[in-house]
């Protein structure tokens, strides 16, 4: 009987994964500037009042590249020795780079919650005119085939006085 030989699959890194610490700090320096590009895209597209299934597809486009960013990041954080051995140059320009992150993140971030400010001041207002024409008007109701009654103060009409027979 021949024998046969079953090795088992070495684990090898996920292509483009940068293995060492200046390659890793190159490579989240680029990831960060696209990230915040991508960002400055986003409010772009917020303040122009594009449709939602574009700022849709903005959103789902940034999914990979913030963890592509979180994955970098935490490679190099738990790699102390090589973060150590940076060279001052690219530890410089690696500050730079989340620097300008943190700063269009908050841009971002102020930008989103003034929109939403603004679109909770415009409920209100919708609710308290609904409720002032409630106050003024007896009987106006509002929800899917409703208005005002013809019949105030009545819920439905009188019913008729003859009767259908069903027996006949």
């Amino acid at each position: 009987m021949d024998k046969i030989e079953v090795r088992s699959a070495q684990p090898r890194p996920a292509a483009g994964v940068p293995r060492t610490a200046p390659e890793r700090a190159v490579a989240l320096i680029e990831l960060m500037g696209r990230l915040s590009a991508h960002i400055a895209q986003e409010a772009a597209a917020i303040r122009a009042n594009r449709p939602v299934a574009e700022l849709t597809r903005l959103a789902a486009d940034k999914q990979p590249l913030a963890l592509a960013y979180e994955e970098l990041a935490r490679l190099l954080r738990v790699d102390g020795a090589g973060m150590a051995a940076l060279p001052g140059e690219l530890k410089e320009r690696l500050a730079a780079a989340t620097r300008a992150l943190a700063q269009e993140s908050e841009a971002n971030a102020r930008m989103l919650r003034r929109a939403g400010d603004a679109q909770q001041e415009l409920v209100n207002a919708l609710v308290a005119s609904i409720n002032q024409n409630r106050q003024t008007q007896p009987g106006l109701t509002y929800g899917r085939g409703s208005g005002p009654t013809p019949y105030p103060g009545a819920m439905r009409p009188p019913a008729p006085s003859m009767t259908y027979n069903a027996r006949l």
